[in-house]
């Protein structure tokens, strides 16, 4: 405990600073001054927890200083020194802080009584502060986890609308009119001939696909928490004076994003429900229950999608039949048949305007433009490259107004995925008949057939015999004989003995070698030799 004494009298002063033996007690005493002016300088340079002082000082009285140090550093505790007749006066200082009083004279055992209780009672706050400062900190470090039980409560409805606000306030969340839209994260199942995971490891998975969620969402306004069966949930968030198909469609966009990255890195699939927009908080529960409802129908849908929730059925018959047709415009892509994608994609918008409804127009776009996203993603092929001045539609679908607009938004889309798709099998084709003739020339030592290769390279050997051909415009095998030719011819020049030039271009028997060799080049072997 540091000990600071404020005595003009000197005699006094040395007496209470010389004569007690502070540190003893467990006192330090930093120092005793005469004036309340050098006792403010050197509280603020060191620091005090006991100041005791006169009461009656020239310039600045005790009581004056008692004011001055309680505004800043109200941990203080004052010990007023005070005659009989400043009795009145001095009890008016206890509004400053001041926790004890003497009377002049007072002996040194008793000006030490009153520091060593000082001393307890701040010992006592210090402690109380420590406990305190404890439970803040662990207060603060389960915070995070008081968030996610309040979210997955309120989602789930276990609290009354009339609670909501009060348990936030338990939790320090505050609770805002705004928009929500409530999206549940889940894994797809996996085939049953994937043998990299076992039942045991899906709770891994969801865990993994919860850091995926949080990593891409980092930015964007929304909580994210974990459900009791290990599904995501997602809340997002926007203000109430946001455009309410502006809002639907950043959280389409947002979703689309966390499910291709989810796929890239984990090399799994995942689906979402995306549940309808609220601008309530009561009302919550209920789209929470519909976006699990959305969840469900990729039982229909297929999966690595997000789903939104259609009220009536009639729209979800709509839906599925839509479905069918992009997995033909798929197809259509693999092939990169880009007559076939676009008279499916002719049909797509047929079927998405057969009703007339804006509302479902929208989401027509924005679900196609989240299927044209993950086709081209999955190819790890930018979007911005594809797709090039068209990207700027699938950062605002808005901007695509009429029906027109949309139809030739989507043929031009359509032709640049078909060009990529066929350029990168141009460019995997050169790359396979590139790795053919690298084998070939590597290994013609060896008894080597278009079997081995194909094998080696993973390919179907009728494919690869095709593909060799259309490249090369020769056979495979007439390409092996003459490279072996070749290879043999220069040997020989070089010096080589005739059974060596054969054991180097793959040949067993010498006389079935010099026939080869004769039929090809018109001269034996040996003739080179000469």
């Amino acid at each position: 405990m540091k000990l600071l004494i404020v005595e003009d009298e000197v005699r006094l002063r040395d007496r209470i600073a010389e004569g007690i033996a502070w540190e003893e007690h467990g006192i330090e005493l930093i120092g005793a001054v005469g004036t309340g002016e050098e006792a403010l300088r050197l509280v603020e340079k060191i620091g005090a927890d006991i100041v005791l002082t006169d009461i009656q000082m020239p310039v600045m009285s005790g009581l004056e200083l008692a004011r001055l140090l309680q505004q800043h550093h109200r941990h203080i505790k004052m010990i007023m020194l005070t005659g009989h007749d400043e009795f009145d006066y001095a009890r008016e200082s206890i509004e400053y802080g001041v926790s004890k009083y003497v009377l002049k004279p007072a002996s040194n055992d008793r000006i030490l009584e009153s520091v060593l209780d000082a001393a307890s009672k701040r010992r006592l706050e210090l402690e109380e502060k420590h406990q305190y400062d404890l439970l803040k900190e662990r207060w603060r470090t389960h915070l995070p986890r008081l968030h996610e039980s309040f979210y997955r409560n309120w989602l789930t409805g276990n609290y009354a609308s009339w609670e909501l606000d009060k348990r936030g306030e338990e939790v320090h969340l505050k609770l805002p009119d705004q928009l929500y839209i409530p999206v549940i994260l889940d894994i797809d199942p996996l085939n049953e001939d994937d043998t990299r995971f076992l039942p045991s490891d899906r709770s891994l998975l969801l865990f993994s696909l919860n850091g995926v969620a949080k990593e891409r969402l980092a930015e964007t306004s929304a909580f994210i928490v974990q459900e009791t069966d290990g599904t995501t949930i997602v809340l997002f968030m926007g203000v109430l004076d946001e455009n309410r198909m502006d809002f639907y469609q950043r959280v389409n966009h947002a979703v689309t994003d966390v499910l291709t990255m989810t796929k890239d890195s984990l090399k799994i699939t995942a689906s979402a429900g995306i549940g309808p927009i609220v601008d309530a908080k009561e009302l919550l529960p209920d789209a929470y229950l519909k976006a699990k409802m959305a969840l469900q129908t990729r039982i229909v849908y297929g999966h690595n999608i997000a789903i939104t929730f259609h009220e009536n059925p009639s729209a979800a018959n709509k839906w599925t039949s839509l479905g069918d047709m992009e997995k033909q415009l798929e197809t259509s892509f693999e092939l990169g048949d880009e007559q076939q994608a676009k008279e499916v994609a002719g049909q797509l918008i047929r079927s998405a305007f057969s009703t007339g409804s804006v509302p479902e127009v929208r989401e027509f776009l924005i679900h196609i433009s989240g299927m044209l996203s993950r086709f081209i993603h999955a190819r790890q092929w930018l979007l911005t490259e594809v797709t090039g001045d068209d990207y700027t539609y699938f950062e605002s679908l808005n901007q695509l107004l009429t029906r027109e607009q949309i139809q030739e938004w989507m043929i031009r889309v359509i032709g640049r995925i078909c060009l990529f798709v066929n350029e990168s099998r141009k460019n995997s084709t050169k790359q396979s008949v590139t790795d053919i003739l690298k084998l070939i020339d590597t290994r013609l030592h060896e008894d080597i057939s278009l079997y081995r290769i194909s094998e080696i390279l993973y390919m179907n050997s009728s494919y690869l015999s095709r593909l060799f051909k259309e490249e090369m415009g020769m056979s495979f095998t007439d390409y092996v004989l003459e490279r072996r030719m070749e290879r043999a011819k220069a040997l020989l020049v070089q010096g080589a003995k005739v059974y060596e030039a054969a054991e180097q271009v793959g040949f067993r028997h010498v006389n079935y070698f010099s026939k080869a060799f004769h039929k090809y080049w018109g001269m034996k072997p040996g003739d080179l030799n000469k």
